[in-house]
This record gives structure tokens, sequence and C-alpha cells, in this order.
């Protein structure tokens, strides 16, 4: 089974959570970004070090459900890629990261907190 993590269309409650409705969700956690922007679809770039994180859902996954995740993602098209990083709670993950560069949009799409010098980001 593999982690994956999820922060936008297939987190439950919204479009494409279809995808993942028989998977079990097994934690809420942060990952750390770079970039994320938030017109049309999310494109994010994923880095430590940056003291920015993400709220992501985090679902175990079959092999099924694994390949929709990909195709919804356009992996075959090099659109995302799959990246593995660690959670806030140090936790391995995989999580889908926009292949190329964006332009940072987080404050403007995304809810935000301070604590303790980090900043904590969630979809609006």
């Amino acid at each position: 089974m593999t982690h994956i993590a999820v922060y936008w269309t297939l987190k439950n409650g919204h479009g494409n959570h279809h995808i993942l409705r028989e998977q079990k969700k097994v934690m809420e956690d942060y990952v750390e970004f770079d970039k994320i922007t938030g017109d049309g679809y999310p494109r994010t770039i994923f880095k430590e070090g940056t003291n920015k994180f993400l709220f992501v859902e985090i679902y175990e996954v079959d092999e099924e459900a694994e390949k929709r995740c990909d195709q919804l993602e356009w992996i075959a098209h090099n659109f995302y890629r799959r990246k593995e990083v660690k959670t806030l709670s140090w936790v391995d993950v995989i999580i889908y990261e926009i292949c190329g560069d964006v332009q940072d949009t987080s404050d403007r799409f995304f809810s935000h907190s301070e604590e303790n010098g980090k900043t904590f980001y969630n979809w609006k």
C-alpha cells in the first residue's frame, strides 16, 4: 500500500474525491512547500527549508486507486510528477508536484496562520 497526500480536489468533500472514496484516510498533516498557485488548477512546488506548510489529507491507497490518481494528474504526460516527501510528523508520503515552475499566489488562494516561525496554509 502507498500513502498519498492530497491537498486540493482529491480531498474529502471536493470534486475528485470519488477516486479515493473507498480508500482509508490515515491522518491529516502538513507538507512543506515552496510555491503554489490556486488559479484554475493547483500547481505546487514542494521543497524543504521554506517554513511554509500546506495542509494535506493522507490516504493509504491500493494499486487501482494509485493508477487513477496518476491518470487524473497526467503523470504519463509529464504534467505532474510523483514526489516523495516527509510530512511535518515525519511520515513518508507521495504527493503530486507540477513539472515546471509556478508563480506563488499562496496568500491569495489559501487561508494561513503563523506559529513559531512557520506559516500554515489551507485551501480556502
